[in-house]
């Protein structure tokens, strides 16, 4: 009997090996496995039947890693079953022998399930029999940084994080990993490269051959990848996939495009926004955003600002504005009497203005259009474009609920997608789908 129960034990326990092993270990594995159809986070009060994990939280360094020591007692549970999940792999993965992997700053929520012996399962109508536990893993930045490059590299990822993306040049040397006086691309290389390359691929490669690290990349919708010719961005190569284009960009003082010209293709006209070709120069360099209307540029827009416009048309001695593209109301690039004439029916407010406040409760009605929903639908609430390439619409709603419409204005949305936290779900599947959320 004592020689069974000790056998027993033996193959009850999954005990993974302790001890810190080198960073992104076990390259030839998957950092995160996928998590089976059914398998579920339990309910506090469920059962766990002694299946553990050596920690409930974690605080490491980014590069290091840390082997989780799992106990499963194979009375109940299927030893084989057990799967292991990260939801933030950017920030820590895990391997499929529970080898946790710190990325990059962040959190990430370590999940480990394993099924549990149908004997043992006292309601099969409500029960999943699967058991999970959750370990939470913080990152922080490498131990062999300064104060100074933690700082400058936390105020770096702010600044990517509004764009959708990361200024990665600029990450590697204050990192320390890259020279601040690498060589930079020029007109005159960019020019010999696609005059040679063969096609949009061949001369992606070429330039990362010479710049390995983009000064920017991100977007959402599509890819936009940026290689500045100077420390600002001023001047650049802007690459856009996968239309593919590319396009040489030259920006003013003042965060509007002074010059733009397409590079590649040949003869193709331009098919993208000033806001994509701008791309992270405004928000790399810290320019305020243009208020509309404020040409006298005292942080208002009133009756002083039409009078000087106006006597600006009319070519008034000494009458200066201190921002010409306040005054832009048209958006093409020319100051003239039909921006005066927006000017003064935005003052007055002739122009429809969007002041209803999407909610939940409007959030319920509108999935009950599913499939059938458009741009026009959302068209009459408050919100922010926050899209870069395409076109997305952020809705703020209550309780951290938070809507997104992606997509191009005019055509079928790409999503529609309410979410909080890490919880999402697309409006179109249904009433039924969006309730059974908010109430998730």
């Amino acid at each position: 009997m004592m020689k069974r129960k000790f056998l027993t034990i033996l193959l009850a326990a999954l005990l993974l090996t302790a001890g810190t092993m080198p960073a992104y270990a076990e390259e030839t594995q998957p950092t995160t496995m996928p998590v089976p159809a059914g398998f579920e986070l339990p309910q506090e009060t469920v059962e766990l039947y002694g299946f553990s994990a050596d920690v409930t939280e974690l605080m490491l360094s980014e590069g290091e890693s840390y082997p989780l020591k799992i106990a499963l007692d194979a009375q109940y549970y299927y030893p084989e079953s057990v799967v292991f999940h990260s939801d933030h792999d950017a920030s820590a993965g895990v391997s499929r022998n529970g080898i946790i992997t710190a990325k990059e700053p962040g959190t990430a929520n370590i999940r480990i399930s394993a099924k549990l012996k149908e004997a043992y399962v006292t309601d099969p109508d409500k029960d999943t029999n699967v058991r999970t536990i959750t370990i939470k893993v913080t990152v922080t930045y490498a131990k062999a940084l300064t104060e100074e490059q933690i700082n400058a590299l936390k105020q770096l990822k702010r600044k990517g994080d509004r764009l959708f993306g990361e200024f990665q040049r600029e990450e590697k040397v204050i990192r320390g990993e890259y020279p601040a006086d690498a060589p930079r691309l020029d007109m005159d290389t960019v020019e010999r490269i696609t005059s040679s390359a063969d096609g949009f691929a061949d001369i992606c490669k070429e330039i990362s051959a010479l710049q390995p690290y983009p000064d920017y990349i991100g977007g959402s919708g599509v890819q936009l990848t940026e290689y500045w010719f100077d420390t600002t961005g001023k001047e650049k190569l802007l690459l856009i996939s996968p239309q593919p284009e590319i396009y040489y960009v030259r920006c003013s003082e003042d965060g509007s495009i002074a010059e733009h010209r397409v590079i590649y293709p040949a003869e193709t006209v331009v098919t993208v926004s000033d806001s994509v070709l701008l791309g992270s120069y405004s928000v790399y360099n810290d320019i305020s955003e243009v208020l509309m209307g404020d040409v006298n540029g005292d942080g208002v827009f009133d009756i002083g600002d039409l009078i000087r416009f106006q006597k600006w048309l009319l070519a008034v001695p000494d009458t200066h504005l201190t921002n010409w593209t306040a005054a832009d109301f048209c958006k093409d690039g020319t100051l003239d009497i039909y921006d005066l004439g927006m000017m003064k029916s935005v003052m007055v407010g002739n122009l429809p203005e969007t002041e209803k406040q999407l909610t939940l409760n409007d959030v319920r009605e509108l999935a009950r259009k599913g499939d059938a929903l458009t741009w026009a639908d959302f068209e009459p609430y408050q919100h922010t474009d926050v899209g870069s390439g395409l076109s997305v619409y952020k809705y703020d709603l209550e309780d951290g609920y938070t809507l997104l419409v992606g997509g191009v204005p005019g055509q079928k949305p790409v999503y529609i997608r309410l979410s909080k936290g890490e919880r999402n779900v697309d409006l179109r599947d249904g009433a039924d789908a969006v309730e059974a959320f908010l109430e998730g």
